[in-house]
């Protein structure tokens, strides 16, 4: 008989996943914010996902697949479309080193969006176009880490990223950036890390633009309330050299939490171009009671070619464990460089309703004010029911 030591060992792991599917519509009264020939639109969307996790002794695994089927009853403002969203990434752990990886790869059409910036390489509702755009965005990354000693870590990145336009004037490009690095304890509390980074834009039908950056970052836990992390450099292109910042502050008083973040980069941009861009926001919330919860923002942002504002209000009350009533308030100002400052006003309700352990349903309603310079003012109104199903596997 064989003897227990003879066994092959068992690989533990766990694997789960989760699947999803989203069914909405909307009716808008004016999407194209216009005085005259006012279109209203019908939207009915689709948009079933899937995500799943495998975690070894040594490794793990993360998928995530979402596509949006759209429909619309007015194809001169949005047209019927396909959206994808794909994320994969994975790692694998050694004794003293660790890589990892992820890709992502996402389609969307761009139409009728707020805080306008003319960047359309952002998330969706940083982007502005006037009429339909497609937008493929694939990046890919990887990291090596290795521990020379307890309290020293040095690690190489690479992040190459590939965005395609469809319509529309802007410039596709591809930009690759690779960056080496060291990371030190210096206590429970304080860490620093030297950086330097070397990236390679390439747009379309325009020269390659090559950049340099070496920067410092340093971690500070203060105290269990107070958290310090800020990345200072310099930035060298072929015609200058700039400042690079990225700060946050994060401070818990009694129960309010306040944060701050400070950034200047120079960034892709669908011109073709470097764009330096500057970011200030503040963001502070604090519960009124178990139930309630109120929060204010602002944001400054400054780039090339537009300055933004923005200030905003929320307030979420739970009226139960499966019923939650909100309310956000916006006001944001737009001014480029070439046209009139744009000032928008949106107030947004919503209901979000546990029908059931695996079924939400959201109800929401906006009202959007526009006033353009001398062009006077347009409002546009929005209601939105988006019912959600979620079947998890173990």
């Amino acid at each position: 008989m064989a003897s227990a030591a003879g066994v092959s060992p068992v690989h533990a792991y766990d694997l789960n996943s989760t699947a999803r599917v989203t069914a909405s519509g909307s009716y808008e009264t004016n999407p194209n914010l216009v005085q005259s020939n006012q279109r209203h639109l019908f939207e009915k969307r689709l948009a079933p996902g899937w995500s799943g996790v495998l975690d070894g002794e040594t490794y793990g695994l993360a998928a995530d697949f979402g596509t949006s089927f759209v429909r619309t009853s007015d194809e001169t403002i949005s047209p019927d479309s396909l959206r994808y969203d794909t994320s994969l990434a994975g790692n694998l752990d050694f004794e003293r080193a660790r890589t990892s990886g992820g890709f992502d790869y996402s389609r969307r059409a761009f139409n009728n969006t707020e805080f306008n910036d003319n960047e359309l390489t952002t998330d969706e509702t940083d982007a502005s176009v006037s009429n339909a755009v497609t937008v493929d965005d694939a990046s890919l990354a990887t990291r090596f880490e290795y521990d020379a000693t307890e309290l020293l870590q040095v690690f190489v990145d690479n992040n190459y990223r590939l965005v395609s336009f469809t319509g529309g004037n802007s410039t596709s490009f591809t930009s690759n950036t690779v960056t080496l690095g060291s990371r030190y304890e210096m206590s429970d509390y304080l860490s620093i890390s030297p950086e330097f980074e070397y990236r390679i834009f390439e747009p379309d039908d325009s020269d390659s633009q090559n950049t340099y950056e070496a920067r410092l970052r340093g971690n500070y836990q203060a105290s269990d309330v107070t958290q310090y992390n800020v990345a200072i450099g310099m930035i060298r292109t072929k015609q200058e050299t700039n400042v690079s910042l990225d700060a946050t502050y994060i401070q818990q008083l009694d129960d309010v939490l306040l944060q701050v973040t400070a950034s200047r980069s120079l960034s892709p941009s669908d011109d073709g171009e470097l764009r330096d861009s500057k970011r200030l926001s503040a963001q502070v919330s604090k519960p009124l009671s178990d139930v309630t919860t109120i929060g204010a923002d602002a944001q400054f942002r400054l780039n090339d070619e537009v300055e933004a504002r923005r200030g905003g209000f929320n307030l979420t009350h739970e009226l139960s464990d499966a019923l939650v009533v909100g309310f956000n308030l916006n006001v944001i100002e737009t001014i480029p460089d070439n046209g009139s400052s744009t000032m928008q006003y949106r107030a947004d309700p919503f209901l979000n309703w546990l029908v059931h352990e695996n079924v939400n349903a959201r109800v929401s309603y906006r009202e959007l004010w526009q006033e353009t310079g001398s062009s006077g003012s347009v409002n546009t109104r929005r209601i939105s029911l988006a019912v959600t199903y979620t079947h998890p596997f173990y």
